[in-house]
């Protein structure tokens, strides 16, 4: 059987995934980067899947992954909104 689970590196998810494993899964963990101020959790996320010897995706989904070209289009739609 395949899981995916979405790992933050905090003890919930990191407890989750061995509890996965130990099911007899076949685990993917997903890791969301979304502007965090430290990278302490993605780290450990990070060891916890080298470890486990699971695969691991990062996604970046914080404003820096997004072009300057949306970030002004997006910005120009609040103006007009708020201008309403």
């Amino acid at each position: 059987m395949n899981a995916v689970m979405l790992l933050s590196g905090g003890i919930d998810s990191s407890t989750l995934l061995y509890y996965l494993l130990d099911k007899g899964y076949e685990v993917y963990a997903l890791t969301f980067y979304y502007g965090q101020k430290h990278s302490k959790e993605i780290e450990s996320a990070e060891k916890s899947t080298k470890a486990a010897k699971v695969q691991h995706l990062k996604v970046d989904i914080s404003t820096r992954s997004i072009p300057r070209k949306l970030k002004v289009l997006k910005n120009r739609q609040r103006l007009l909104k708020s201008s309403i």
